[in-house]
């Protein structure tokens, strides 16, 4: 799967973890339907191909409910039951929006969340995080994600954060990006551009 902008094209895999960080109305959630666009049909029938069933996406956002169990706004206790099914069902691709809130910064993960951030990509699991504060999100899983998409960065301890990350070389250009301009870096190929307004 590959989006195209600028001359440059995006690849992805089912196993990808994608990091997508920004401001309130900064262009996340549109980011991530074009992604989600373009990834889900790949994935349906990788998934087809291989387990002879198309499976889509797991969709997390807080206040919606999944399986019956009621997703809110930091509940790692139902995280935790998505991300033990995915291990059982896998290959698995989760989308979490408000990351932050399950996969939270300088709180020990449990055993299942370090699993799907450390062994998750072996095991066919994949995942995309959305957050506008990043700061506020484990590094562990900021250190794992191959795929990052960060929009305009201001705020200090966002921009300390990407600097204690190992990421400070893209502060001032973060700290820069105009509305909805994104940036992209490919951690695989230690690679990146500037996207154009989405």
């Amino acid at each position: 799967m590959s989006i195209e902008n600028n001359d440059s094209v995006i690849n992805f895999t089912s196993t990808d973890k994608i990091l997508i960080a920004g401001k309130s109305g900064s262009g996340k959630s549109t980011l991530m339907i074009e992604l989600i666009k373009y990834l889900e049909p790949i994935y349906q029938e990788m998934t087809s191909r291989q387990l002879g069933i198309k499976k889509s996406f797991i969709k997390i956002d807080p206040m919606m409910q999944f399986n019956g169990i009621p997703i809110r706004y930091g509940d790692r206790t139902a995280n935790d039951e998505i991300l033990k099914k995915m291990f059982q069902t896998a290959p698995e691709f989760i989308i979490e929006d408000e990351a932050d809130g399950f996969f939270p910064n300088k709180l020990t993960l449990s055993s299942v969340e370090s699993d799907f951030i450390n062994i998750g990509r072996p095991c066919g699991l994949g995942g995309m995080f959305i957050t506008r504060r990043l700061s506020n999100l484990n590094t562990n899983l900021v250190s794992n994600a191959n795929k990052i998409f960060m929009f305009k960065l201001w705020q200090s301890a966002d921009l300390r954060y990407l600097y204690n990350s190992n990421f400070g070389d893209f502060i001032p250009i973060v700290s820069r990006l105009e509305p909805y301009e994104f940036l992209y870096i490919d951690v695989d190929k230690n690679d990146y551009i500037v996207f154009d307004p989405i």
